[in-house]
């Protein structure tokens, strides 16, 4: 994927929890899309669904900073 969007990193920016990375797309046509990576069949059943509930509520908090910032 990263090298169909022309990607020129993908910048790790921490991680969701253990084994799941999350970071920011780098160049190319996808460039400030959010990345999370998961590898293998280890961790908790709900480790997607965790992942998706992080990243909403971090994205929720940010837009909602950026909003205050703004006015």
């Amino acid at each position: 994927v990263l090298d169909a969007t022309r990607a020129q990193a993908l910048r790790i920016s921490g991680a969701i929890q253990e084994g799941i990375p999350v970071g920011v797309i780098e160049g190319g046509t996808a460039a400030g899309k959010i990345v999370v990576t998961k590898a293998g069949g280890f961790g908790p059943v709900t480790a997607l669904l965790d992942t998706v509930t992080e990243l909403t509520r971090t994205l929720t908090t940010t837009l909602a900073h950026s909003t205050e910032a703004s006015s």
